[in-house]
């Protein structure tokens, strides 16, 4: 190996980035854009993520989000889905499955009390 700047570094261009590049900052990303667009114009997966990052702060959770709407089918699926069911996916823990049926709780509420409101 040569001591030498490579050619990129000679030429002001960025390195290559590595893998842990290409992630860093994509929650805050998704976060960002989630409260530009809103909601509906996210993808179901992303939206779910969204929500499991909520009950799994320090964990990637676009591949789990992904497995789950597979399972499920539907993102509402994952929501409704049983706490039996849900304690079968090996990556969803106690507290994580709390938090999803707590998320599902909140919306029912939302939904009950804007038709009670109208």
């Amino acid at each position: 190996m040569s001591s030498q700047p490579d050619a990129f570094a000679k030429a002001g261009l960025p390195a290559a980035n590595t893998a842990a590049d290409d992630h860093a900052g994509y929650r805050h990303r998704v976060c960002e854009r989630f409260l530009k667009v809103a909601g509906d114009t996210l993808e179901e997966y992303e939206l779910l993520e969204l929500a499991l990052q909520l009950a799994i702060p320090r964990r990637d959770t676009k591949a789990l989000a992904k497995s789950l709407l597979r399972e499920f089918g539907f993102f509402s699926g994952v929501f409704n889905a049983s706490q039996t069911r849900l304690s079968g996916i090996k990556e969803l823990g106690p507290t994580t499955i709390a938090h999803l049926k707590v998320i599902q709780a909140v919306g029912t509420r939302f939904g009950r009390d804007r038709i009670d409101s109208e």
